[in-house]
């Protein structure tokens, strides 16, 4: 090892190569900058990324008691948040048999709503669940697929997806969110309005947790394939 000026050190390689370790980390510091959303012109996916976070937790903080549900969402949306109805008042049943019964929205929704405030949605988040009078599991699933930038935040389309299942039902819930969000003094994203623009329910009623069965061991056995 020799020393190399301005105390960084370097490592002599075959072929009289000597390599400076500071600027391999000043290299590979630019590299890692390069490949963070928020640098180099990616600000959009950055943006989409924070946008489906927010949801994420938003809803893993559901609440049976809706004030306190209240409380913890209003961190989440600004003072003057609005929202249209998440799970439509109005379904039309589009199968109905064997059990399942798959329903549509009966008529199209739109942003315009009169709904405001954290209280506004955590009874709209608290009527997802509905479908079904008791829930004993659920899991949620929340996916971009589109967010457009603005100076003072932006919107987001997400597809949603809710599964739960009860004692002697399962029920999913596919949905379209529409969100405008709005950056606070602490550069976080707020929501600003959100809405439902297509939703599709889906309830099976009986004994059996689930619709299909992985039987791969079953068919394959336990012995490796290569």
């Amino acid at each position: 090892m020799s020393d190399v000026p301005g105390g960084s050190h370097s490592r002599e390689l075959p072929g009289d190569v000597l390599v400076s370790t500071a600027e391999i980390s000043a290299r590979q510091a630019k590299q890692r900058a390069a490949l963070n959303p928020s640098y180099d012109g990616w600000s959009s996916e950055a943006f989409s990324d924070s946008a489906q976070n927010q949801l994420r937790q938003l809803l893993q903080l559901r609440e049976a008691n809706t004030k306190l549900f209240a409380k913890q969402l209003a961190a989440f949306v600004t003072d003057d948040f609005q929202r249209g109805r998440l799970r439509p008042e109005h379904l039309r049943d589009v199968f109905n048999g064997d059990g399942l019964r798959v329903s549509r929205a009966a008529t199209a929704s739109t942003e315009v709503s009169l709904n405001r405030g954290a209280v506004a949605l955590a009874d709209a988040l608290q009527d997802l669940g509905r479908p079904l009078a008791e829930i004993t599991e659920r899991r949620d699933k929340v996916k971009t697929i589109r967010a457009e930038l603005s100076d003072a935040g932006g919107a987001t389309t997400h597809i949603v997806e809710i599964y739960t299942q009860g004692d002697n039902a399962t029920a999913e819930q596919h949905m379209d969110w529409r969100c405008q969000w709005r950056r606070d003094d602490q550069e976080t994203l707020r929501l600003s309005s959100l809405y439902a623009k297509a939703y599709v329910e889906a309830v099976f009623s009986g004994t059996h947790k689930t619709w299909f069965t992985d039987c791969t061991t079953a068919v394959l056995g336990k012995k490796q394939v290569v």
